[in-house]
């Protein structure tokens, strides 16, 4: 790596003229001041450290919380932070281990420079007033002996952690660290894109030279809510606001056993939603003002111990001027009587439930204003309940709102901008004046297929969050991106950069990441790789953007191939084969960070052309003429009717082999029946989503235009979950939806487990299906051993509920009844046998005459049996039009030449209600 400004020629800066590291265009920009006139100082020369790294650091170690808590303990110790990062830059850079002291070390004057760290005698004699800069800014400062970084560090202040702050683990403001990692960026080049992966992201360039020439200047981060995923760069939370889905369910009901009802939903079937195993399976009664009286109690019961008698955990813990509430993430239609007296007119997906959740909202606020007049109440719109309700225009004057909603990746797009302001706009009114709601922004998409969006969104965080400045509030942002892939740290590092200052300049930051982690050589065509996902992205998918409803907007696949057609995803390709010959040359680390980099998008790109060439499979659904017990033993004769179908990668990229398990689907005038076999190993996990399991997703309607969509899902350990969206109507996944009559059965050994499942049609909301009709079926396999692998029968790019992508699913017509003479063979319901036999020998040719009643059309075919278990001959096979009032029938067979003389045959009449041959 080049190392631009460590030589005595450009390592430098003037009081009036600043060129090189301070104006690093890689790193935020910084607020430039006039700096103290003095000779330049050479901090590092010829390899040797001319310094010592002073801090008052006893001082600050005998800070003491309420209850004997170190600063250390929280990573509060900003000041020895800070030594810290200085220390291992230089150690790391030049090969030197440097002194860290006390100012007043007799050390100390064995060198002719110090980098002072922390609000000090010294840094007041500069004029340094940390304590009044802005939340987490730091000041640094050359003179004539060395340079002095201090920062707003939040124990130096007194008040700033309260009893309260001091318990959680989030609270940190370390001005002084901040500080300490700006200096060693700028000046010494050190870059720390990822705390992961045992410091392969982080880089310590050479040093043999450092001078510094009179300089001084001073940055703060501008939203002190940037999160608490410490792998990232300069996170952190330096505020006691707070939000989120708490408190937690399942410890609220260990609390309160004994009211179970007055917390919990309980829907109209029934069902009380409620579960001390799986966190989805719980949901909050927002319906019942009961649960408000249970919430005020309970934070009363907080502030009165101290903090010390309650559930909450530390870090969810309420401060001394916020509490909050945050319903479980369910998405719940509530269908009670009383939630359907709040209605929502022209209610749309994320704002079905606005109404009820506004007046819980308005009580429970009512509540704590009066029970905690000097508290702000937190909480959330989010889900179905995201836009503002309409039914009363404010809500109490103590509540403030986390709006879910925002994704920075979509920011280009206008229709999407209004209809996010229009969201947070709607909560802005209902609060004081002055007050706006605080975004909580997210990725598109949590899972691999959206890998394009998610590695661009730290491009679009600055621009986001300028855009809706206006709009919400000045400094506080809950983002939540977290799913980046391993490797892909990319864009988690420009989204805090950008969080840190929004006027970064992401496209220097993007260039610096991909040179400093593969090489300059293969960082340009990196660079040409990321510009082409921006451009697809820019000009292809955005602009199709029509709405911005909704907190996790899903990608548009379709609309991905389009912005990503084959001859785009060809140059894609040929640049990470470009950038990979590019790579130095026996530089492990970096071939490394390219092939984690590479890795995720290898499938991507894959999936990008295939999903334009997905072809879907061709299903039948047999009848099911005989009894059917549903005991998971699938050894009923009519399971054994249905061809298996084949299972693919449910990415459509590649050709890539997967375990194909055995399915089979039935059906008949009661309903559907599904029988599956998964081979060893398979996990059986203690929810419903953290082992194998299969999702059963059935449409309802026309198949062109489905008006409903069914999942259900059932695992080895015997969970069953059954699910229900609108989808001619737009409505989220009703997940309360049971259906009625319901039965499923589960077998587990050593070599498999399998599982049978029956709905009757009376479960459903849509109309039976008739013989030969078509409804679009998918059935997906989750599978965790010995390696994640999900297939089904029509890939969907792991979007499971995407129907269009559904196999279309024939259901077949009942074996026929045969008039009187005729008796079904055993185990082949569809086989017919004469009870009685024909005289016949060979070459004869036979006819039979019989009446027939079913539905639909079957291909009949009449074949020679001698009654015991021999076959021979047909008919060659003729289509026959079944119907309920019997029609009759006329075949003929011609007993083969050169077979066996005979004296006598028994005529079999084989009805199919499919195309295919039956082969005996």
């Amino acid at each position: 790596m080049k190392i631009l400004f460590v030589t005595a020629g450009c390592a430098c800066f003037g009081a009036s003229v600043f060129s090189g590291p301070i104006a690093d265009r890689t790193l935020p920009p910084v607020e430039r001041l006039a700096a103290v006139e003095h000779a330049p100082l050479k901090l590092v020369e010829d390899g040797k450290l001319n310094l010592a790294i002073v801090g008052e650091f006893k001082k600050e170690a005998a800070v003491r919380g309420p209850e004997g808590q170190t600063l250390a303990l929280k990573a509060r110790d900003s000041v020895r932070r800070g030594a810290n990062v200085i220390a291992e830059a230089l150690e790391k850079c030049t090969g030197m281990k440097p002194v860290i002291c006390e100012p007043d070390d007799p050390k100390v004057s064995g060198y002719p420079y110090v980098i002072a760290l922390g609000k000090t005698e010294l840094s007041a004699s500069l004029g340094m007033k940390p304590d009044k800069l802005p939340r987490e800014g730091f000041e640094i400062r050359t003179f004539d002996k060395g340079v002095v970084i201090a920062g707003m560090d939040g124990f130096a202040i007194p008040g700033f952690y309260d009893r309260y702050n001091w318990r959680t683990g989030r609270l940190t403001c370390n001005g002084t660290e901040w500080g300490a990692a700006d200096f060693v960026e700028r000046f010494l080049r050190v870059r720390k894109f990822s705390l992961k992966d045992k410091g392969l992201w982080e880089f310590f360039p050479p040093c043999r030279k450092l001078t510094l020439k009179p300089a001084a200047y001073r940055d703060h981060p501008r939203f002190i809510f940037r999160g608490a995923n410490h792998e990232n760069w300069r996170v952190a939370i330096s505020t006691d606001f707070f939000g989120g889905e708490a408190p937690n369910p399942m410890v609220l009901a260990k609390a309160h056993p004994d009211k179970l009802e007055e917390i919990f939903y309980r829907d109209a079937s029934g069902r009380l939603w409620q579960d001390s195993e799986t966190y989805l399976f719980n949901y909050f009664d927002v319906t019942n003002p009961k649960l408000a009286d249970i919430l005020i109690n309970d934070f009363r019961q907080y502030y009165d111990s101290d903090g010390k008698d309650s559930y909450w955990g530390h870090v969810w813990a309420p401060s001394s001027r916020y509490i909050w509430f945050g319903q479980c993430d369910r998405g719940l239609i509530m269908d009670t009587p009383r939630a359907k007296s709040f209605p929502r007119a022209d209610a749309i997906p994320c704002d079905v439930m606005s109404e009820i959740y506004g007046e819980f909202y308005r009580v429970l606020g009512e509540k704590a204003l009066k029970a905690f007049p000097d508290k702000t109440l937190v909480l959330m719109a989010y889900s179905n309940y995201l836009r503002a309700p309409r039914l009363f225009s404010k809500l109490p004057p103590n509540v403030h709102m986390l709006a879910c909603a925002g994704t920075p990746a979509l920011v280009r797009s206008a229709a999407y901008r209004r209809d996010v302001i229009d969201i947070y706009e709607g909560w802005n009114r209902m609060m004081p004046e002055g007050r706006k709601c605080v975004p909580y922004t997210y990725d598109l998409s949590y899972n691999s297929q959206g890998l394009i969006p998610q590695t661009l969104r730290g491009y679009f965080e600055g621009e986001y969050m300028r855009a809706m400045a206006p709009h919400i509030a000045q400094n506080l942002v809950y983002p939540c991106n977290y799913l980046h892939g391993r490797g892909n740290y990319l864009s988690a590092y420009l989204t805090y950069r950008c969080l840190w200052n929004p006027d970064y300049d992401v496209d220097a930051g993007l260039a610096d990441y991909f040179n400093t982690t593969c090489g300059e050589d293969a960082g340009r065509h990196l660079v040409a790789f990321y510009r082409l996902l921006l451009d697809g992205w820019v000009k292809g998918y955005v602009p199709e953007i029509k709405s911005g409803w909704g907190s996790i907007p899903a990608p548009d696949f379709k609309l991905l191939g389009k912005a990503f057609p084959e001859p785009t995803v060809k140059k894609l390709i040929a640049l990470l084969g470009a950038a990979e010959k590019s790579l130095p040359a026996d530089d492990a680390k970096s071939k490394a960070r390219f092939e984690d980099f590479r890795r995720p998008f290898s499938k991507a790109l894959l999936d990008l052309v295939a999903q334009q060439k997905i072809s879907f499979p061709d299903l039948d659904a047999e009848y099911a003429d005989c009894g059917m017990k549903i005991d998971g033993a699938i050894n009923e004769p009519a399971w054994k009717r249905m061809r298996l179908p084949t299972f693919k990668r449910a990415f459509a990229g590649g050709d890539m082999k997967v375990v194909n398990p055995e399915s089979r689907l039935l059906w008949n005038d009661n309903g559907l029946y599904l029988a599956v076999k998964s081979p060893s190993p398979y996990k059986v996990g203690s929810g419903l989503w953290d082992g194998d399991s299969f999702e059963f997703m059935v449409t309802g309607g026309d198949p062109n235009n489905p008006a409903n969509l069914y999942q259900f899902v059932l695992t080895p350990s015997g969970k069953f979950e059954d699910y229900q969206m609108q989808i001619d109507q737009p409505r989220s996944m009703d997940v309360n939806f049971v259906a009625k009559g319901a039965e499923y059965a589960v077998n587990t050994n050593a070599d498999e487990w399998a599982a049978e499942l029956f709905v009757p049609w009376s479960a459903f909301y849509d109309a039976a299906p008739k013989a030969g009709d078509i409804r679009k079926i998918n059935l997906i396999s989750n599978r965790r051993l010995p390696e994640e692998e999900y297939s089904s029968w029509s890939p969907t790019l792991n979007n499971n509920r995407r129907h269009e992508m559904y196999a279309p699913v024939m259901f077949k017509a009942p074996p026929a009844a045969l008039s009187s003479g005729w008796k079904r063979h055993p185990g082949m319901p569809w086989v017919f046998v004469a009870e009685k036999s024909v005289p016949a020998k060979s070459g004869d040719t036979v006819t039979v005459s019989f009446s027939a009643e079913g539905r639909g059309r079957a291909k009949a075919l009449l074949f020679r049996y001698d009654g015991a278990g021999k076959w021979n001959g047909n008919s060659g096979g003729t289509i026959i039009d079944l119907k309920p009032d019997g029609s009759s029938f006329t075949l003929k067979l011609q007993v083969e030449e050169g077979k066996r003389p005979t004296a006598e045959v028994y005529p079999a009449i084989s009805l199919f209600p499919h195309s295919d041959l039956f082969s005996l």
